[in-house]
């Protein structure tokens, strides 16, 4: 490891830097790179949490909409029900009114 690339983080904070470098692996993804200054973590642990975080923001957006799909085609379907009740209800008093009509053609 070239000595003149390991930075470590008193010297980072000294010079104003975000990142150092100790050329060491880290224990959680066993990755040799930067580490950030104000928490210690590694660059590409963080890269792949907010990769995690960005995938399951997209889960979250895709079930809610599936959600709301799925609530406007109950309301649609209740909507649908209650037209056709209406109609059935027309058909049945246009049936009467004919009825009646054709027994005051007889009188």
């Amino acid at each position: 490891m070239n000595e003149a690339l390991i930075c470590l983080k008193r010297e980072a904070i000294r010079k104003g830097r975000k990142t150092y470098f100790t050329g060491k692996p880290c224990p959680k993804c066993l990755t040799i790179g930067k580490r950030v200054v104000d928490t210690g973590q590694c660059c590409e642990c963080i890269a792949i949490e907010a990769e995690i975080a960005k995938h399951a923001a997209k889960r979250e957006k895709s079930r809610i909409q599936r959600e709301e799909r799925r609530q406007a085609k109950v309301e649609s379907d209740k909507l649908q029900k209650a037209y056709q009740e209406a109609q059935k209800e027309e058909r049945k008093l246009a049936a009467k009114r004919r009825v009646i009509e054709r027994e005051e053609a007889k009188i």
